[in-house]
């Protein structure tokens, strides 16, 4: 019972003073999880922090057969994920001898900001993002209109 208490009077005191604390910040580089030593902090739209990760999958269109699912840290962006996903769909796709490939003439993306361009490293080509509104509540889709009879969707 004794040492129940002073176990209580402890945490209690340790949580005062973890208010007080100053700099509570730490950046990513800095920390490191012990459960998930790949995980990356983030900020979520409530303000409160969690562990990120960012889930992309290349659909394409015409059957809606998943052509790659891929987990990225959730600090990277997607103009700097999107395009391995892309690679690793078309990568499997060639792997498997598919006879239909995933590009199509004037690639676009949809659902990133207007202007944005990126330099794709699998065609070696400049690519345009172009906005892409969706309903409210509907996940955002990411399409890419390449050289091929159907689209890729990054979900």
């Amino acid at each position: 019972m004794l040492l129940r208490r002073h176990r209580e009077s402890f945490l209690e005191e340790l949580r005062r003073f973890d208010q007080r604390r100053k700099d509570k910040k730490v950046s990513n580089e800095e920390w490191v999880s012990k459960s998930a030593p790949d995980a990356k902090i983030g900020k979520m739209k409530d303000g409160r922090t969690h562990l990120k990760y960012k889930a992309e999958n290349a659909v394409d269109l015409d059957t809606e057969v998943i052509l790659a699912a891929e987990i990225y840290h959730g600090d990277q962006g997607d103009t700097t994920t999107i395009e391995d996903t892309i690679i690793a769909a078309q990568t499997d796709l060639e792997q498997k001898r598919c006879q239909n490939s995933l590009f199509r003439p004037g690639a676009t993306f949809f659902g990133l900001p207007r202007g944005r361009r990126v330099e794709s490293r699998f065609r070696r080509r400049a690519i345009d993002w172009v906005q892409s509104g969706s309903p409210k509540g509907e996940p955002r889709r990411i399409a890419w209109r390449t050289a091929s009879t159907s689209f890729l969707d990054i979900a």
